[in-house]
């Protein structure tokens, strides 16, 4: 569950800006909830760069656009105040990655940010060190190029056209499979595998989003949630408990209509609780998964 260093990009691929976030993203103690982080990527490593630039504009034209593949989020401090802004610090990289055979596999876009806000409460009283700037969270999101909307055989892209032919971003990007976001190697394993969680998931048009999909978002919840249920069945207290560090890799959507199951392992790690889970249709085994997930609370 490492998040990526910022790496270092040309200044046109560097940018700052500030977003309001919403109520249910600060927890009821001033922290910033994962959740509430994505917004820094969105509006200003891919909204306020990214977005802004010729190539995104002719690429969405031609029906080519970034689908995340992996998000990975760490609250790091507080506490804040919903009136308050967040501000962020975000770059973007776009390069290829290759394959055992030394092939082009993927085009990837990926955001970071480092996401900072004024120390301070919603209602009083205020803490002593009000005013102060603090690093509140990171963000990373990698995301791959692909014609969602076209016909299956066309969808993966492994050019990107240009008006004076096809490119690939000459940058190598490091990359990883779903499956990983399972291996982590925790203190102590709770469960002696990954077992079935007993509440069934059943999506509708409340879950989705302009992409025809399940919304990304609302993957991490539900693992928290699961999460939650099994800490709770270990007969561990979850009044405090709340994720601080959350890698998810999304391999296909779910849609409105579906009902998805959810398979989990807690664990114990340097103190703190967390869980490996993973979300797919009924019987579904980890390398056919939707959706991986790897998070553990605060300690």
């Amino acid at each position: 569950m490492q998040l990526p260093n910022l790496p270092s990009v040309p200044p046109e691929h560097r940018a700052e800006g500030d977003f309001f976030v919403h109520y249910e993203d600060i927890a009821q103690d001033g922290t910033l909830k994962v959740g509430g982080m994505l917004a820094g990527i969105g509006l200003v490593s891919i909204g306020k760069l990214w977005m802004k630039t010729e190539s995104s504009r002719s690429l969405r034209a031609q029906g080519i656009v970034p689908i995340l593949t992996r998000l990975t989020m760490q609250s790091t401090g507080g506490p804040l105040s919903v009136r308050n802004k967040v501000s962020a610090d975000g770059v973007y990289q776009i390069g290829h990655t290759r394959d055992a055979s030394g092939n082009v596999s993927r085009i990837l876009l990926n955001g970071h940010t480092e996401l900072y806000g004024p120390a301070a409460r919603t209602h009083p009283p205020q803490p002593a060190n009000a005013g102060e700037r603090l690093h509140v969270g990171r963000a990373f999101a990698e995301h791959v190029f692909t014609r969602p909307f076209g016909k299956l055989s066309d969808r993966k892209v492994l050019e990107l056209p240009t008006s004076e032919g096809t490119f690939v971003p000459p940058d190598q990007l490091p990359s990883r499979s779903p499956l990983d976001t399972l291996a982590v190697t925790p203190t102590r394993w709770l469960d002696d595998a990954l077992k079935l969680d007993p509440l069934p998931i059943t999506f509708g048009l409340t879950h989705t989003d302009s992409n025809q999909h399940v919304n990304s978002l609302v993957y991490p919840q539900l693992f928290e949630d699961a999460a939650l249920r099994r800490l709770f069945d270990h007969g561990k207290s979850t009044k405090a408990l709340l994720a601080d560090t959350l890698d998810v890799a999304f391999r296909k959507p779910c849609f409105a209509g579906e009902r998805m199951f959810v398979w989990l392992r807690a664990f114990e790690w340097d103190g703190a609780l967390g869980a490996a889970a993973y979300l797919g249709p009924e019987g579904c085994p980890p390398e056919r998964a939707h959706t991986l997930c790897s998070l553990r609370f605060r300690v």
